[in-house]
């Protein structure tokens, strides 16, 4: 009995080492896996920290393309007043440009008119000066006529 109490107490022994080193494997398993969990979890903290400081970045970028694109809008508005203000400025000149020529026309013809009617005043001025003078030549030599014949 005392040889199957030791062969019972040496199974029993042989069963308890191989549980302890299935416990210790086990111990050493999730061991490892922790420190592989730790690692993982270091490498997304470094992870997240990167992302974090990329989606900052692009915060800061986007800020200041929104800020670049209102200027742009702003200086592409600013160019269309001034481009509409020339094309209202041109439109003007042209009308002014048609009015002068209109005016140039009419005073050129008003002054034809006037040298037409003056070279009218002046024919009509040298004709009756003509007849005048021949009055003239006729009442005075009808005088002399006249004087000569009564002396």
């Amino acid at each position: 009995m005392e040889m199957a109490a030791a062969a019972t107490s040496e199974e029993g022994m042989e069963t308890l080492i191989r549980d302890f080193e299935q416990i210790y494997q086990g111990y050493k398993d999730a061991v490892l896996e922790i420190q592989t969990l730790k690692s993982s979890y270091c490498a997304e903290i470094t992870r997240r920290e990167a992302l974090e400081l990329a989606c900052s970045d692009l915060k800061n970028d986007n800020e200041r393309l929104k800020k670049l694109y209102a200027n742009s809008l702003t200086k592409l508005t600013h160019q269309m007043r001034c481009h509409i203000k020339c094309q209202s400025l041109k439109e003007e000149l042209k009308d002014a440009d048609d009015r002068l020529i209109g005016l140039e026309d009419n005073h050129r013809k008003a002054i034809e008119h006037l040298l037409q009617e003056s070279e009218l005043k002046i024919h009509d001025l040298e004709r009756q000066l003509r007849c005048a003078c021949l009055i003239c030549f006729y009442l005075s030599h009808s005088y002399f006529l006249i004087n000569w014949l009564l002396s």
